[in-house]
């Protein structure tokens, strides 16, 4: 079936308002959750023959995705959908009352190709919008068992999948009113194509700006430190770009111990099913952080003749600058299969020099370590849309999130970039109470007396009192010394 006769399937259900009741939504989201379920199984042996990842893996990002369909079912509460429209019937206002959109494109893309695909569609179901899903054609096992569950759980018209490569030109001749597109290579590509038919379409990617670890002094156990990044990080059989990060930035202070608590839990070299890249791409990159940082040419870089090693550590006498540590990022977090640790001075310094490395982007997620005071600090400053204090997650490298305000980590999409805000409002024309007679109440505002004072006027006052105190002083020993002499 074609792409057209696919798009006027899923539209014509939207039209029809397949999914416009609640409780229907309810049912379908019951009945995704349930066939989940029924193919874990078959969905692990996939994940194994597809892209090379254990169960234990597999079994995590199923497990995402059943969390996050259950806490969208969870969330629908149809009472409150009839007490708004009995509300509405008998003339009050509903200033809140969500929509839906209409047809939404999914394009799932790997190394997610599960959670890229159940994810946002969850959503988009819980909100009444009906979808066109493009599967991951790299994971063509994957995608039969991913067909399999939507056509036994879901409205086969509201929901429709398409396996095979979508050229940008066929987008041009469907409307979409939301897209979420999560493959890199083609975003600009898919997304220009889909404003020529909705210059208004609401497009979700993913963010652009590299992962970090971040390691402050004040880290109270380094060891504790060691094994999150041993057993998040170093075991981690994805190549998550996203979210799996490879640069740590290590206040020096305690950047020789930590590398080598995590030498000593490393032992003999081992692959620990991390995905292997080329040999030319790993020379490349060797060569390029020998040429950049000089500490690094006097160091044997190289596990085994076509693998770096896993823990490779900058100095302080290196050059620690935003252009050296940007001409390496990209090239490290996307190619290297370890950890490359980077100095810093302070948290300032760490702030100051990754802002700049990621060039104005915002990561999807960083992992801060350190005290309560300092990790606040750095989580505050840091540009990114997730930030784990003294934990890494394994969740988080199994899910892909959008560029949108309503992420919440454990659910990445929500109903509401799926939906429209129509408000209601009506008339009252009880006595006494003509709204077409009476302006709005514009009194002034009234603002709180007292309360804490902010840091620069207590500064202020601090500074002149002791600036009256000074004068005074010296008022009085001026007079003194006139009166001695005097």
């Amino acid at each position: 079936m074609s792409l057209a006769a696919v798009y006027d399937t899923v539209r014509s259900a939207w039209i029809e308002g397949r999914l416009e009741n609640v409780l229907q939504r309810k049912k379908e989201l019951a009945g995704l959750h349930a066939a989940l379920r029924d193919h874990e199984s078959r969905l692990t042996a996939a994940f194994a023959q597809d892209i090379d990842i254990s169960e234990t893996a597999a079994s995590l990002e199923i497990n995402v995705c059943l969390a996050a369909v259950d806490r969208l079912y969870h969330g629908l509460d149809f009472a409150a959908v009839l007490a708004q429209e009995k509300l509405i019937q008998v003339g009050q206002p509903s200033p809140i009352n969500p929509v839906a959109l209409g047809p939404v494109l999914i394009q799932a893309a790997l190394p997610c190709p599960l959670s890229s695909t159940i994810l946002p569609l969850a959503a988009a179901v819980a909100a009444g919008s009906c979808c066109l899903v493009q599967l991951c054609h790299a994971s063509p096992t994957i995608n039969e068992a991913l067909s399999a569950i939507i056509r036994t759980s879901l409205d086969q018209e509201a929901v429709a999948t398409v396996d095979g490569l979508i050229s940008p030109a066929a987008l041009t001749g469907i409307r979409c009113e939301a897209a979420v597109l999560q493959d890199p290579e083609g975003i600009d590509h898919f997304a220009s194509a889909l404003r020529q038919s909705n210059s208004a379409v609401r497009i979700y990617t993913p963010v652009t700006g590299l992962p970090a670890v971040f390691v402050d002094r004040s880290a109270p156990d380094l060891n504790t430190v060691a094994i999150w990044l041993q057993q998040s990080i170093l075991k981690d059989p994805r190549r998550h770009v996203g979210r799996t990060p490879r640069l740590c930035f290590v206040d020096e202070f305690v950047l020789e111990r930590l590398v080598s608590l995590l030498q000593q839990r490393l032992g003999p070299v081992e692959n620990n099913n991390q995905p292997v890249p080329e040999p030319s791409v790993t020379k490349e990159l060797g060569d390029l952080l020998a040429s950049s940082f000089l500490s690094l040419k006097q160091q044997d870089l190289w596990a085994t003749a076509n693998a770096l090693s896993p823990l490779i550590a900058l100095q302080p006498t290196d050059s620690i600058t935003p252009e050296t540590i940007g001409k390496v990022a990209t090239k490290v977090t996307k190619s290297y299969s370890g950890i490359l640790f980077v100095p810093v001075s302070s948290l300032d310094h760490a702030i100051d020099l990754w802002n700049k490395v990621i060039d104005g982007k915002s990561a999807s997620a960083t992992y801060v370590f350190g005290e309560g005071k300092e990790t606040a600090y750095l989580a505050q400053f840091l540009n990114t849309e997730n930030c784990f204090i003294n934990h890494i997650p394994p969740e988080s490298f199994v899910m892909m999130a959008p560029n949108s305000g309503h992420d919440t980590y454990g659910l990445p999409f929500s109903p509401a970039d799926f939906s429209r805000n129509k408000a209601i409002h009506q008339w009252s024309n009880r006595v006494g109470r003509s709204s077409s007679h009476r302006g709005p109440d514009l009194r002034a505002i009234a603002q709180p007396i007292g309360g804490r004072l902010s840091y620069f006027e207590q500064g202020l006052i601090v500074g002149l009192a002791a600036t009256a105190f000074a004068l005074l002083g010296s008022g009085i020993a001026a007079f003194k010394a006139w009166k001695y002499w005097f």
